[in-house]
């Protein structure tokens, strides 16, 4: 799974930088799921495409419950906690903001998945375009906004020990999630 890869990759010592480097990968999967949307009604479900599909497929299946759910139990009541009284009405709001748009993207993504899965068993049809683009453009911003207004805010309120407590934290979960999937 890649969000285990990016734990060990980069170690529980830096778990902002695990969760960036997470957002890096999810970009690299839009595309290759923009490529797909692109492919497949012209070309068929071919090798390369079972293959992506599956592959995004998989990604994206564990990406959106592990990842969000690393951000909103972890990360979000960490900051809760150190944020200033005059600065919690904007964290408030950064909050509510990501954690409806984790809600829409993933049911985006059950629009999607549907489509990859029948994909990755030989029965293509044509994707869903609309939706398609809509998770892409919805991802994209909502990654914008993780990487340009949450993690700096993180690396500005949390210190030494609270990001040891959030490696932890996270390995935490990622244990838990790799030993419920086992």
């Amino acid at each position: 799974m890649q969000v285990e890869s990016v734990q060990v990759k980069y170690g529980v010592a830096e778990p902002l930088a695990a969760m960036s480097a997470c957002h890096h990968h999810i970009r690299v999967h839009l595309e290759t799921l923009l490529r797909l949307v692109d492919r497949v009604p012209r070309k068929g479900a071919d090798g390369d495409s079972v293959r992506e599909a599956h592959a995004v497929a998989e990604y994206f299946g564990s990406v959106l419950v592990g990842h969000h759910a690393d951000e909103e139990e972890c990360l979000l009541p960490m900051l809760q906690d150190r944020m200033p009284d005059r600065g919690r009405a904007a964290l408030n709001c950064l909050q509510r903001e990501l954690m409806a748009e984790h809600e829409h993207l993933l049911r985006y993504w059950e629009c999607i998945a549907a489509w990859l899965r029948a994909l990755e068993v030989g029965k293509p049809s044509n994707p869903d375009w609309d939706t398609t683009a809509r998770f892409v453009a919805m991802y994209r911003n909502h990654l914008d906004a993780e990487e340009y207004r949450l993690l700096p805010l993180a690396e500005r309120l949390l210190g030494p020990a609270d990001l040891a407590t959030l490696a932890h934290a996270l390995a935490e979960r990622h244990g838990r999630r790799a030993g419920a999937q086992s």
